[in-house]
Order: C-alpha cells, then structure tokens, then sequence
C-alpha cells in the first residue's frame, strides 16, 4: 500500500522567453531588458542574424496564471508554458518602435555560434490538461514592460 507521500503529483513547467514588469536588465539575459536599456542610452540594438529567427514570448502574468492552473489542478507531467506563436526579432523591433513612437536604429551583426534558430512551443498539452491559454499580447506585454522600465 503507497501512503500520501507517494501519491504526490508533480508538473514540471517548461518555460519559454518569460519577460516583464521587473525584469531587470543583465547583459547575458532577455532580448527585451537589453532592448530597453540600449533605448534608454540612445544606443543602437544589435540584433544577431537577419532578425527573422523566432522565439516564443510569454509575459510574467501569464506564468503566474499557469502556475496557479496546475496547482489547481494538481497536474503532473511536463508542460510548455508559453504562447505557441513564434515571433521573430523583427517583429519584436516593431512592436517597441510602436511603443516608444520612433524608428530604431538597428546594428546588424553575424549570427551567434550555436544559437537556435527558431523557437516556438508545443502548447496543446498544456491547452488540453491545464486549460492554459495565454492572454497577454506581444504587442500588449512590451508596452506593458517599456512603460514599467522607463519609470
């Protein structure tokens, strides 16, 4: 017979490109963070490749959400917790410009060694066990995050 302790269910939550209000600018972290404070020192953006690799962009508050879902619902499993929509650093330029009210100027550079090239999360079983459904645009979150950073 297995007691409580065995029968704890455990999620392990896979999480991709999270940004946000309160992330702090590093050298080695997020693109969006970098992004700002090179804004903010009237520098260029260096982007590295063509700009057309993707990522999957998810904003904190949707973390938070999916967190809390799988508590609720006591899931067990892996999880890809993002939103399952590959934007490319191009589009991420385009979505600060939106934000800040200019045309950035831009530094393009050779692709990093190593780097991947697009990133995009499977997030049906997330979808489908956890009712995850992100809310927070790219669009929306980078307003949200530049408005935050520039306090």
């Amino acid at each position: 017979m297995l007691g409580s302790y065995y029968d704890v269910r455990v999620a392990a939550l896979r999480y991709f490109n999270v940004y946000g209000r309160h992330q702090r600018f590093n050298p080695y972290g997020n693109v969006l963070p970098i992004f700002a404070e090179r804004i903010k020192n009237n520098k260029e953006l260096t982007i590295y490749g063509d700009g057309n690799q993707t990522r999957d962009f998810i904003d904190v508050r949707d973390v938070v959400a999916a967190n809390i879902l799988a508590f609720e619902k006591q899931a067990a499993g892996a999880f890809n917790i993002a939103t399952g929509t590959a934007s490319t650093i191009n589009q991420l330029v385009r979505h600060i410009e939106a934000a800040v009210g200019k045309k950035l100027k831009v530094s393009p550079q050779p692709p990093r060694q190593g780097e991947v090239r697009d990133s995009v999360a499977n997030m049906q079983k997330a979808k489908a066990q956890l009712n995850f459904t992100p809310r927070i645009t790219l669009e929306k979150g980078v307003k949200d995050y530049l408005g935050w950073f520039n306090r």
